[in-house]
């Protein structure tokens, strides 16, 4: 079986004969009016939380901690709810 490479960052040269693959740590925010459902990749985490103050507080504690570097969020479209 022939192995093949992901999609991604293509690895940086890192001296003569070593390479380092960069990898990103992300995350998806699907915005409800009342709740926040949030998805990381690389992995398979989920988290899901209110779409209050507390609730974005402990959103970012938790992509902190995950070491998240870069958040998509999803366009809200009725413009009702907290994040905004």
């Amino acid at each position: 079986m022939k192995s093949e490479r992901l999609p991604g960052p293509e690895p940086v040269p890192q001296g003569r004969n070593t390479r380092l693959t960069q990898t990103a740590v992300v995350a998806g925010i699907d915005c409800g009016k009342d709740s926040l459902d949030l998805a990381v990749v690389p992995g398979k985490e989920r988290y899901h939380t209110t779409n209050t103050p507390s609730g974005h507080r402990d959103l970012i504690a938790w992509l902190v901690v995950r070491g998240v570097s870069t958040v998509g969020i999803e366009a809200v479209t009725s413009g009702r709810g907290a994040m905004r």
